[in-house]
């Protein structure tokens, strides 16, 4: 990851599968799912934070906390 930031989260789930999304400052977007025996996939995407989430959006619970910055 380098010095990229995360700007923004997200969790998409469905039935025994979890998807985390983590949006850097660069625009880019981590993706990591988890299944019922575990992480199996870890991917750097390309697609906007916002485009993926309207994708799992479709077939899947989505949560996306809003930040808040912490004085």
């Amino acid at each position: 990851m380098g010095k990229r930031k995360i700007v923004c989260t997200g969790t998409a789930k469905k039935d025994d599968s979890t998807v985390f999304l983590w949006q850097l400052d660069d625009g880019a977007t981590l993706e990591l799912i988890r299944g019922k025996k575990g992480f199996f996939s870890l991917k750097e995407r390309h697609e906007g934070f916002q485009v993926l989430v309207d994708y799992y959006s479709r077939n899947a619970k989505v949560f996306v906390p809003k930040l808040s910055s912490v004085a």
